[in-house]
């Protein structure tokens, strides 16, 4: 068994890149406030990988700053899986019987877990129903998260297929202190004026959505030369949009997402 120990008491910020280990130990990471993560999503058991180092968070309970793609909704997923797993293998008399994919502790969450002082979240993630699902996972472990970096995570794979009740089931946000949300890809898709307007619609506090609109080909980034663009809470009166923009852009904007 190939096994990485960190022990680091006074490390600031800690980055895992492709990295492949069968067990990872944190020792002493009181003071780690960044913690990175990002893995090859076509190599062999990856989100195995992903959830060990996810995992490590347990042990960094101080956490502000998380840089993670989105693989939430298989690791809500994994979650329920073994709780009623767990249960049936109990009921059954059978635990021991079921496998230690179903019952290990290394591999799991406990249902407590919450990311408490996390304030700042860099998302790398599509936006179809698949990544919104797994997107609101991960809100609701993040209580006073105030900042939210949403990356375009561009996929080399279509989405895994979800049931028929979470296909037309509402998603909902979890955002009692989210104030900003930055789109730092912005290609102007269906899905991602959907993502607009549920930020703009279940976003109590949020003050302001910043965009980027860019060019893509081929799956990649072949155009910035548009300015970002920004969209205000104007009190009661509802958002604005920033005067920067093209009228004629504006005008499709503000009509998608009936700001004023």
């Amino acid at each position: 068994m190939e096994t990485l120990v960190i022990d680091c008491p006074n490390l600031f910020s800690i980055s895992f890149d492709c990295c492949a280990f069968d067990k990872f130990i944190l020792n002493n990471a009181s003071s780690l406030v960044e913690f990175h993560v990002d893995m090859v999503h076509l190599i062999y058991r990856s989100y195995r990988y992903w959830s060990k180092v996810v995992r490590l968070l347990l042990q960094a309970p101080n956490v502000k700053h998380l840089n993670v793609q989105n693989w939430w909704f298989k690791w809500e997923l994994c979650q329920k899986f073994k709780e009623y797993a767990t249960i049936l293998s109990r009921s059954l008399g059978v635990e021991r019987k079921m496998g230690k994919f179903l019952t290990s502790k290394e591999d799991s969450f406990p249902k407590s877990f919450m990311l408490h002082n996390l304030n700042l979240l860099e998302l790398r993630t599509g936006f179809t129903q698949y990544d919104l699902v797994g997107m609101a996972a991960l809100l609701k472990l993040c209580p006073n998260l105030e900042t939210m970096i949403l990356e375009y995570l561009f996929k080399k794979r279509a989405d895994e297929s979800l049931s028929e009740e979470l296909l037309n089931k509402p998603v909902e946000l979890s955002m009692p202190s989210l104030k900003q949300v930055t789109m730092n890809v912005y290609t102007g898709t269906e899905d991602e004026f959907s993502v607009m307007k549920m930020l703009i619609g279940q976003g109590v506090v949020l003050e302001k959505i910043v965009f980027v609109p860019v060019q893509v080909e081929n799956g990649k980034v072949v155009e910035r030369s548009l300015p970002p663009v920004v969209l205000c809470r104007n009190g009661s009166q509802g958002w604005k949009c920033s005067p920067d923009l093209s009228s004629s852009v504006r005008n499709i904007i503000e009509s998608e997402l009936k700001v004023d």
